[in-house]
């Protein structure tokens, strides 16, 4: 696989930021464009990127701005319409590479509320894998910081910890413990966005949710996925997988299912 591994550097709009991109068997007809979840970044999913690679299915990650190894202020974007237009920058210089390609999205936490904002802008795609998408958080992650919310010029870059607890217990230098004001205000931003988009969506889906998910309120996210056209929909729950599912030791078991459902979608 990592003969196969290629890295680039992204330009964004008006050259402001640049978004690294890694890519693994860009040969295959299959390929996943994955978005990763808050406060991550592509090498914390190498893991699935090996088993999707075993399975003749290449990937390519964009680390977004503020994360990993793309420029700018960590943990901070000012609102939702900056981080989608990175990733439509990202598909209008890749339209050679996957014209001839199946392309399915894949999204993780935030990066699921990522794939339904997108799946209208690159209109060739195969299907959508959500991951235990973020489309509301838990009670017991309130950051209670919305009354900031309309003071953005006083507050933007004020920094507050990500709720997410499994962050805090890894080591990576890489790994964003910490977003601005202005990150959480384009979360919530993107939650209202996709609120009703689950009754648009048109292409097939694979819903995936741990059931010891702590981050994301499982209750409004099942229900959320019951609005999905069952035609297209396939909900698959794992009782014993937490929100980290690209690195809980039972990962193989969602890995497996994923890739059977690629085969067959």
């Amino acid at each position: 696989m990592h003969q196969s591994k290629k890295i680039g550097q992204l330009s964004t709009r008006g050259d402001k930021f640049s978004l690294y991109t890694t890519s693994y068997g860009d040969h295959f007809d299959t390929q996943v464009v994955f978005f990763h979840n808050l406060g991550e970044y592509h090498d914390r999913y190498k893991d699935f990127a090996k088993f999707l690679y075993s399975k003749k299915v290449g990937s390519i990650f964009i680390d977004m701005r503020g994360h990993g190894l793309s420029s700018g202020t960590r943990g901070h974007a000012s609102s939702c319409h900056e981080i989608l237009e990175d990733y439509e920058t990202f598909f209008e210089h890749n339209v050679d590479l996957l014209e001839s390609k199946d392309v399915f999205l894949c999204g993780h936490g935030l990066g699921a509320l990522l794939c339904m904002s997108l799946d209208n802008y690159y209109n060739k795609l195969s299907g959508m894998i959500l991951v235990n998408p973020l489309v509301q958080y838990s009670e017991s992650m309130d950051t209670g910081v919305h009354k900031y919310f309309g003071k953005q010029s006083l507050f933007e870059k004020l920094k507050i910890t990500i709720p997410m607890n499994s962050i805090s217990k890894h080591h990576d230098p890489l790994v964003n413990r910490k977003m601005t004001l202005g990150m959480q205000r384009s979360i919530s931003e993107l939650i209202k966005r996709v609120k009703y988009s689950s009754y648009f969506i048109n292409i097939p889906v694979l819903y995936v949710m741990g059931q010891e998910d702590q981050v994301v309120d499982l209750a409004l996210s099942e229900l959320f996925s019951s609005s999905i056209d069952t035609s297209l929909m396939m909900l698959k729950k794992y009782p014993s997988i937490g929100h980290e599912l690209f690195n809980e030791p039972q990962r193989e078991i969602p890995f497996n299912d994923i890739c059977n459902w690629l085969a067959l979608t």
